[in-house]
């Protein structure tokens, strides 16, 4: 399996790196089994859709909160550049 991005794994955080060529059609829905915090380190022109949500712009610096088997998706605009998002797995939200 492939994935529209790269990943690295470093002291229990993963960092993915988003190309702002990437196919549109690679950016697929998707669950999570865990719950995950995502921190947006740098990339503009990025969206966040969740399960029956209307998609919203994503702020660098800024964390979101995915909750595990929620059905979700990155969209990018034209014009975006590189997505690179630090993402901490949790074992649930309080």
């Amino acid at each position: 399996m492939t994935f529209p991005f790269s990943e690295e794994v470093l002291n229990d955080k993963i960092f993915r790196t988003f190309s702002f060529n990437v196919d549109d059609e690679e950016l697929t829905w998707h669950r999570d089994v865990r719950d995950r915090l995502v921190k947006i380190v740098s990339g503009e022109g990025w969206y966040l859709q969740l399960d029956e949500e209307l998609p919203f712009i994503l702020h660098v610096g800024a964390c979101y909160r995915i909750p595990k088997r929620v059905w979700h998706r990155v969209l990018k605009k034209k014009g975006c550049t590189d997505l690179s998002v630090e993402i901490t797995e949790v074992d649930s939200f309080l």
